[in-house]
């Protein structure tokens, strides 16, 4: 090969690259745009403390988080609009709640 072969090919190759990356970053801010996170922490304020092991469900999907020991829950990448979780804790009563979730942005 000469060397305006060798660097038409690797013209070429870099050229793809490129291209390749541009498309997996477009596809993860794209994707990034069009979720957003759940997060929150469970109280009862009876006891006046921070619920461990509780069942936070987000509501229409098959997705269960627990709490951690200080109350604390989270979902990532959930679809941008109305969302609801419903808290679920043996020995009380269910809870839901609704809310908006913006893209990109985290609903506390």
């Amino acid at each position: 090969m000469t060397k305006k072969q060798i660097y038409r090919s690797r013209s070429r190759w870099q050229g793809l690259f490129a291209l390749a990356f541009c498309w997996l970053t477009f596809g993860l801010s794209a994707q990034a745009q069009t979720t957003g996170t759940i997060q929150g922490r469970v109280f009862n304020p009876v006891a006046k403390e921070y619920v461990r092991n509780a069942e936070v469900r987000l509501e229409g999907t098959e997705q269960i988080v627990y709490t951690e020991s200080d109350g604390s829950f989270q979902f990532t990448r959930v679809p941008a609009g109305q969302a609801s979780i419903s808290i679920a804790y043996t020995g009380y009563t269910p809870v839901t709640e609704s809310f908006i979730v913006s893209a990109g942005q985290t609903a506390v």
